[in-house]
């Protein structure tokens, strides 16, 4: 493998984040609209590396990634205050902690113990 498991991870969130960048200009995507294009680049950043450590550590599961963006999505529905600005900053430096823990605790190479 070219990559180890972070720096996919890194690489994919980041495409992800231009894959979304086109929300952030349509004003009924609440989520996006008018959001910093650094936030939402870090942001998925971040959401990317959690995601590839559920992937990593269901030996492969797509089903639980995709059920981790389903969560990520679904919290913002559930919990409107969630939208805020000021909750946009406290949920990236919660994402921020469980990234980090994750590296410390996994390893950057495969993002799982084994």
């Amino acid at each position: 493998n070219k990559y180890d498991a972070l720096t996919a991870a890194i690489i994919a969130g980041l495409m992800w984040g231009l894959w979304h960048l086109p929300l952030s200009f349509v004003p009924r995507a609440e989520d996006y609209y008018n959001r910093p294009f650094w936030g939402l680049m870090l942001t998925t950043m971040l959401v990317g590396i959690i995601l590839a450590w559920f992937y990593a550590n269901t030996k492969g599961s797509i089903f639980a990634a995709m059920l981790g963006h389903a969560m990520f999505n679904w919290s913002n529905w559930v919990f409107p205050a969630l939208k805020s600005d000021s909750a946009a900053l406290i949920l990236f430096g919660l994402y921020f902690i469980v990234v980090v823990y994750v590296i410390w605790q996994f390893g950057r190479k495969n993002l799982t113990k084994v």
